[in-house]
């Protein structure tokens, strides 16, 4: 046979397998593209390593609809077009600290210094390497392989580099140096907060904390609903910064409101921290909402009017709660003083006792409060025990009612016998010895005793019958 057919006849054969070589490289660019950390940097390996074909094939992906696609293949036509130049950018990103200062002198280059480490670690001498155009691909290759990654923020800050927003965005909240991949998304500039608009909703707190600083005012409509919607603290507080400075009124206006609905989903005190930071706007939201509120609210919104205008005295008395909790050894509860203060039955100014006494009802406050006005205090009880302000304390609350304010326990303790959980009934009838003189108290007993059946009332029963004699001057209470 001749030398030419058997050279076509090779020819022919070699085809079938070069095309599945070609696509068994586009599939690993592929799978590469869309892969987490540690296999993005095995894939890219490969396809570094298939040198000059892989190449060819990114031309294809250089203007890729999607991101990764295309910085993955604007990397490999670096590293082929550049070797040099990559293998130095590829040493400073992997150095274990590097300064970075942007440079006037060579116009949009960034200036990076690093150690150069000698085998046993120790520093050998500094090096410098500028970071210009074409160097953003390196920077996002660390972004998406997890290696250098903080360095490689903080250059693409430094240089502006809008091409690497996508790749610093998806790090938000994640990682432990969030922080640095925020400062790198505001130092790009308004560029950047597009991307950080679509995660306000997966991580709200790092996306609101870039908006805010970016001063974006097309998210100011979502942040506003975050604010309504969120039930986490960290969030709500990132948002609510923001929005210090995107729509102060409008936002005060919305925190106070679901202060006011008593969102048990948040702290008591973290809302009212975010809120206190208004303090421009607060007043005038404080004085729309006071025209026909109700005692309790009307609390609740001189308590914040009140600490607005005395923040000194305010801090006195947080201060005071967290030397109690370290005198009682009780050091978490100290290192959030200010928002325990608002769990926890500690004295305070009259203002702050009033609102924390309608926030949640308990009965220490409530006998503060019925010593010091006993209308108010006694409505505030009466809320706490038939409204959604009650937390428990029902029981306690009503005995400082019964002995402070005898006619309004005697309203509620219908309602109150009838809505309480079982284990209190019974404490809700040792109260109303407290009102033996009251002809409604004999007619209430002779209720819970013709109810005897009740599972409710069943283990009430023989201490409703004892009431009811000493009620009917049977026998005495001693």
């Amino acid at each position: 046979m001749r030398p030419c057919v058997l050279a076509a006849a090779a020819f022919l054969v070699s085809l079938p397998c070069a095309h599945a070589d070609e696509l068994r490289l586009r599939e690993v660019f592929e799978r590469t593209a869309s892969a987490p950390p540690v296999r993005y940097a095995l894939g890219r390996d490969v396809l570094f390593a298939n040198g000059a074909r892989a190449a060819r094939l990114a031309v294809a992906y250089r203007n890729d609809a999607d991101p990764r696609k295309r910085a993955l293949a604007q990397l490999i036509r670096l590293r082929h077009a550049r070797p040099g130049q990559f293998k130095a950018w590829a040493a400073a990103l992997q150095a274990p600290w590097v300064h970075v200062s942007r440079s006037t002198a060579v116009g949009a280059r960034t200036v990076v210094r690093f150690p150069r480490l000698g085998p046993k670690g120790q520093q050998l001498e500094m090096r410098e390497m500028q970071f210009g155009p074409g160097s953003e691909w390196i920077l996002i290759d660390s972004l998406l392989a997890g290696h250098g990654a903080h360095h490689a923020a903080r250059i693409a800050g430094s240089m502006r580099a809008e091409a690497a927003v996508p790749f610093l965005a998806m790090h938000l909240g994640r990682r432990s140096e969030s922080k640095r991949y925020e400062h790198a998304l505001v130092a790009i500039g308004p560029a950047a907060a597009p991307a950080v608009r679509e995660l306000l909703g997966k991580r709200g707190g790092a996306a609101a904390r870039v908006l805010g600083r970016l001063s974006d005012k097309k998210s100011t409509d979502r942040l506003l609903a975050l604010v309504v919607e969120t039930d986490d603290e960290a969030t709500l507080a990132a948002v609510a910064g923001a929005l210090q400075t995107l729509a102060p009124r409008r936002a005060a206006t919305k925190l106070l409101d679901r202060l006011l609905r008593g969102d048990a989903k948040i702290h008591y005190g973290v809302l009212r921290e975010a809120l206190l930071a208004y303090a421009t706007a607060l007043p005038a939201a404080i004085k729309r909402r006071r025209e026909g509120a109700t005692i309790p609210h009307i609390a609740i919104l001189d308590g914040l009017a009140w600490e607005g205008d005395h923040p000194a005295r305010a801090t006195a008395a947080y201060i005071t709660m967290e030397r109690y909790a370290k005198a009682m050894r009780h050091y978490e509860i100290a290192e959030l003083g200010r928002e325990e203060f608002w769990w926890r039955g500690a004295p305070g100014p009259m203002p702050l006792v009033r609102e924390r006494a309608a926030a949640f009802g308990g009965a220490e406050d409530v006998l503060r409060v019925l010593a010091h006005d006993r209308a108010v205090g006694a409505e505030l009880a009466k809320a706490a025990l038939l409204g959604s302000l009650r937390r428990g304390y029902g029981a306690d609350v009503f005995w400082a009612l019964a002995a402070h304010a005898p006619a309004t326990a005697l309203d509620v303790a219908g309602s109150a016998l009838t809505d309480v959980p079982p284990p209190d009934v019974e404490r809700y009838i040792e109260a109303l010895l407290l009102l033996v003189g009251e002809p409604q108290t004999r007619t209430l007993l002779e209720g819970v005793v013709e109810r005897a059946n009740a599972p409710r009332y069943a283990k009430a029963i023989p201490v409703a019958r004892a009431a009811l004699s000493v009620v009917r001057k049977e026998r005495t209470i001693f």
